[in-house]
């Protein structure tokens, strides 16, 4: 029996997990299981929280949060380090993860501000501190230097959340004002573990 990732196609931080089975080429030893966290509950019997990702590991004991599935599936691989073990390039890396984490989390929130008028998101006060917290984040990512040859999971974060912000809300041009930030994340999303792994409604 292989492990099982439970996942969706609209989430950045399945997508992140998604991208790094690819990635790692671990395709072989873990099935992607699509479900729908709001319905399924057969989610629910494994992770408490009823969230995506989960993955079922082949003991059947579960891990959940995608920086924790990440860790765990980049212990599994002997192809390549996704995640640096020490020094510099470890904080940056963790750091872009955490940065692009929250800032996800914000604009998921401002999703449901959008689809759903009755949220508790959607005051005029709490709405306009999620989309400043992904502009700030976005523009944040503008001023990194990120690495699109030998890269890591700290420049794999930084796809993230701009591709996520494009799905959510095709019609803000995030690349105005941010031509770096646009040249990396076009380039990173040619690369096949990305264009295999794209959101999908």
């Amino acid at each position: 029996m292989k492990a099982t990732l439970f996942t969706t196609l609209t989430s950045p931080f399945a997508r992140k997990c998604r991208i790094a089975i690819t990635e790692l080429r671990l395709s072989s030893q873990i099935s992607l299981s699509l479900v729908n966290p709001w319905t399924d509950e057969r989610l629910r019997a494994i992770n408490p929280l009823c969230k995506v990702p989960t993955l079922l590991r082949e003991d059947g004991t579960a891990l959940y949060g995608s920086h924790v599935i990440v860790e765990y599936l980049a212990s599994l691989s002997t192809s390549r380090a996704l995640i640096p073990v020490e020094g510099e390039a470890r904080w940056r890396a963790l750091r872009l993860q955490a940065m692009v984490d929250d800032a996800c989390s914000a604009a998921g929130r401002l999703y449901a501000t959008k689809v759903n008028p009755a949220s508790l998101d959607n005051s005029a006060a709490g709405t306009q501190r999620l989309r400043n917290a992904v502009l700030a984040t976005l523009d944040q990512l503008e001023a990194e230097t990120l690495k699109t040859e030998s890269w890591n999971l700290g420049d794999m974060s930084a796809v993230l959340l701009p591709a996520y912000y494009n799905f959510r809300f095709p019609e803000d041009n995030w690349r105005l004002r941010r031509p770096r930030l646009a040249a990396f994340v076009d380039a990173m999303e040619k690369l096949p573990a990305f264009r295999d792994n794209q959101f999908q409604p």
